[in-house]
């Protein structure tokens, strides 16, 4: 909105090159306009800014069952006064602030260790033989929030009884987030390395890789339909005027991939097609609980793990009308406290047999039947309340006894034994009534 007026617009983050950076710092013959993101309020002092317009707001990390989501949140009290004290550091100033007197701002910023995942904290302390976490802290993490962590790293196999294990060491020594090394660990059981760290560092950077639908309908990356594929394709090949990228996002991608090669030793670039389903059930192996089916109604889809529903979001290239499933590669919340609503913003779509596939879900036996006297069971595997397959076994072991039960309990087997059985309970309970609830002697 602000270009074409005569005044030098520049931006101003922490995504910039040094060069880029500091073009703020130099005066110029006009007037200057700088976008920034919170590193203007305490990182950096600008020169010569006479006036701060503040939105009272800061794209902040909150973490949920350690998966950081990125949300827009008010800021607090004292980031309000560090904000106005950055226009008339050197002369008059003015801050002009977008909300209303009495909104209700907290007093302070909390210290960045009751905000952040503590997992890497956790893994870090784990790798120097403290992972019980008993360290003396300026401001002592909560216990819930060690906890989450904790499980987040068990749910991993990075953490045991015994403090780290050698997958946890080897999670530790990956310049990824623990879940995306966990991806990488997954992928390289199943020879499927080179792909998936084209995969792992389009998800890794700080911001979306994707910033617009490609202007060249010919080239679309997009155009499977997938956002893993678009992304690892993307970091091969995606030029970003021509396909709509962030330029500084796709350089922050191509060098962590360089990063994570050197990491395993110089492994090259992967090249040729790439195998969907192979990628997908590495996914859901690293990560069970991205599962997710679903959920159709009159003039939307939700989609479910078997907690709260989330959406896809408009930027992913997944068509939610053409697939019954997704596997969520990445995720981000809007609001806040209960308005908050998680969108998945990257994911991969899958078959129902793929989900099966993988192990996802839990069986159940829907309905029994006799043939020939043998009984028959009708075994559903399911995930949050979504029947992804159904087949008639022979019910053996455990499941025969349940199906003996069901049998029995329907009158189908043994006809008489419910009768008898009721009798038996009868006459029980009016003996214990008449001997102060002593059990009869046995027969």
């Amino acid at each position: 909105a602000l270009r074409g007026h005569p005044v030098d617009l520049l931006e101003l983050h922490g995504g910039l090159g040094l060069r880029d950076q500091a073009r703020a710092f130099e005066p110029g013959p006009r007037r200057r306009v700088i976008l920034s993101t919170n590193v203007a309020e305490t990182s950096v002092t600008l020169p010569g800014i006479g006036v701060v317009i503040d939105s009272g707001l800061v794209r902040r990390t909150r973490y949920h069952r350690g998966r950081g989501y990125l949300t827009l949140q008010p800021i607090a009290k004292d980031s309000a006064q560090q904000r106005a004290g950055r226009a008339g550091r050197m002369g008059p100033g003015t801050c002009v602030r977008l909300w209303e007197e009495r909104a209700p701002l907290e007093p302070a910023t909390p210290p960045e260790i009751s905000r952040e995942s503590l997992v890497p904290l956790l893994l870090a302390a784990g790798a120097a033989g403290h992972a019980d976490l008993s360290l003396p802290f300026l401001d002592p993490p909560t216990d819930y929030a060690v906890a989450d962590a904790r499980s987040a790293l068990e749910e991993l196999g990075a953490l045991g009884d015994r403090g780290l294990t050698e997958r946890g060491r080897a999670l530790f020594g990956l310049p990824v987030d623990a879940h995306l090394g966990r991806l990488l660990l997954e992928a390289e059981a199943r020879g499927l390395l080179p792909v998936a760290i084209e995969l792992v560092a389009g998800l890794s950077v700080s911001r979306p890789v994707f910033r617009q639908r490609p202007d060249d309908p010919d080239d679309d990356l997009q155009q499977a339909g997938c956002d893993a594929v678009a992304l690892v394709r993307a970091v091969r090949e995606g030029e970003p005027r021509r396909h709509g990228l962030d330029p500084m996002a796709l350089q922050e991608a191509r060098t962590t991939a360089k990063r994570l090669r050197r990491a395993w030793g110089g492994v090259q670039a992967s090249h040729g097609g790439i195998d969907r389903r192979a990628l997908a059930l590495a996914a859901l192996a690293a990560w069970p609980s991205s599962a997710h089916v679903a959920r159709r109604r009159k003039r939307s889809v939700a989609w479910s793990a078997g907690g709260t529903e989330v959406r896809l979001g408009r930027s992913s290239a997944v068509d939610p009308e053409k697939v019954e499933a997704v596997v969520a590669l990445d995720s981000r919340a809007l609001g806040r406290d209960r308005k908050r609503e998680v969108l998945i913003t990257a994911a991969m779509p899958v078959p129902l047999p793929w989900l099966v596939a993988a192990g996802i879900g839990r069986e159940r036996t829907d309905r029994v039947r006799l043939e020939r006297g043998v009984p028959v069971a009708r075994v559903e595997r399911v995930h949050a309340g979504k029947v992804l397959s159904a087949e008639d076994v022979p019910a053996t072991g455990e499941r025969l006894v349940d199906a003996v039960i069901a049998l029995i309990l329907e009158g189908r087997l043994h006809r008489k034994a419910i009768a008898t059985t009721r009798e038996r309970l009868e006459a029980r309970a009016l003996h214990a009534s008449l001997h102060d609830g002593a059990p009869p002697p046995s027969v």
